[in-house]
Formats: structure tokens, C-alpha cells, sequence
């Protein structure tokens, strides 16, 4: 049985296995240049979105969530929030797929009813 400890994911309280610190700060700030660098080459125009979702059902860590109606965006100007409480890009979530993406990855579980709020600025 895999061991778990209670930790606050994005200000909640959280009970999630416990994992080895996979990524330092140094090579989280490394792939935040190259997500930006990347980003910047296309010039893709993206227009405002605010959306918040209910899930009815839980989500697996690593398991990847679409954006609502299918929104499209870069990468710096995705804001997430879950139960109202602003998620960490890298800590909290992660982008998949290229640029121009519409899903993200959660390092956690979701839990049944929890409300995922995306924004795109």
C-alpha cells in the first residue's frame, strides 16, 4: 500500500501519496523559459475565457482534463483555480500536448464535485 500524507494542494488539504520531489526549482524554472520560448513563436490570438466546471466524478493524478467547449491556449496565460483556490503552474498542474493546447494534467487526485475554474487572459 502506497503511503499517504495529508499537504495543501493550492491551499486545500489534501490526503495524496507521497512522492519524492521529482523537480527542483532550478529545472522548474528552466522548463518555464523553454514553455515560454516555445509559446512566443506562434503567434496564435486567443480570446478571453472564464469557465468553471463541476466534476461529477473523480480524476486520476497524471490523467489529463480538457478545457471547456474545447479553449484553446499558449501556456502563461492559463490561470486554474480548484474550489476557488489558484493552482501552481508545475506544482499543481501541468500543460500537455503542443501549442496550441486544450488540456491540462493535475500532480493530485480530483475528487468527486470538486469546481475547476480555467481562465485565459
Amino acid at each position: 500500500m502506497k503511503e499517504k500524507i495529508l499537504t495543501l494542494v493550492g491551499g486545500i488539504p489534501r490526503l495524496v501519496v507521497k512522492r519524492p520531489n521529482l523537480i527542483s526549482n532550478e529545472k522548474k524554472e528552466r522548463l518555464e523559459k523553454i514553455v515560454e520560448k516555445y509559446a512566443n513563436k506562434k503567434e496564435i490570438k486567443y480570446k478571453p475565457f472564464d469557465k468553471e466546471v463541476l466534476r461529477k466524478i473523480g480524476l486520476k493524478t497524471g490523467k489529463s482534463l480538457s478545457l471547456p467547449r474545447n479553449k484553446k491556449y499558449k501556456g502563461e496565460e492559463l490561470k486554474v483555480f480548484l474550489n476557488g483556490h489558484e493552482l501552481d503552474f508545475v506544482y499543481d498542474y501541468h500543460h500537455v500536448g503542443d501549442v496550441p493546447r486544450n488540456k491540462v494534467a493535475f500532480t493530485f487526485d480530483l475528487e468527486k464535485n470538486d469546481t475547476i475554474r480555467f481562465v485565459v487572459e
